[in-house]
């Protein structure tokens, strides 16, 4: 809702207004934005300006609450993951009320099996992608399997068929 027309709209409730108080049509309302990411924290409006205050009208939205007002990363609808903590210890960047992990599954090499009569290696078991011994906390680094079939079953040889081999890497855990 925009306040380009600076009025004050009051479906119930009512408002007090103090001793010398007035109501200035003529003001723009201002809401509570410290990290300038375009949501304010509270739903408390002020009539003047003010350091860590916008416009109303500039906000992206006055229903969806900023959860963290000091890092305009952390913000509702926020798609990107982090490796870092958003300044308070808490990685819920998107303002749903915890962690999301970016890879959240574990994953398995894939096994193969040695045919000495016909002198081929078949898959036994297909592999995973994920991490290797389970899913890694928010900004933790482990070992993450990126391809397990690598090299695939039917090209190895079979007196070396049993290894399980796997393409890894060390990943940090992202989170929002």
């Amino acid at each position: 809702m925009l306040n380009s027309g600076k009025s004050i709209i009051i479906n119930s409730g009512s408002i007090i207004i103090g001793t010398g108080g007035m109501i200035n049509n003529n003001a723009d309302l201002y809401m509570t934005d410290s990290d300038s990411d375009g949501y304010s924290p509270n739903s408390t409006q002020y009539a003047g300006s003010a350091a860590g205050r916008r416009r109303r009208y500039l906000l992206n939205s006055i229903s969806n609450l900023d959860c963290y007002d000091s890092n305009a990363n952390a913000r509702p609808f926020q798609a990107g993951y982090f490796s870092a903590h958003r300044g308070d210890g808490s990685f819920d960047y998107n303002c749903v009320g915890g962690e999301q992990k970016q890879w959240s599954t574990t994953g398995s090499a894939t096994t193969c099996f040695a045919d000495f009569v016909k002198s081929l290696c078949s898959t036994f078991a297909a592999g995973s992608t994920g991490w290797v011994t389970g899913v890694a906390a928010c900004g933790a680094s482990a070992t993450y399997i990126t391809d397990p079939d690598n090299p695939n079953c039917s090209l190895r040889n079979v007196a070396d068929c049993e290894e399980e081999i796997t393409t890894t890497e060390s990943r940090q855990q992202k989170c929002r």
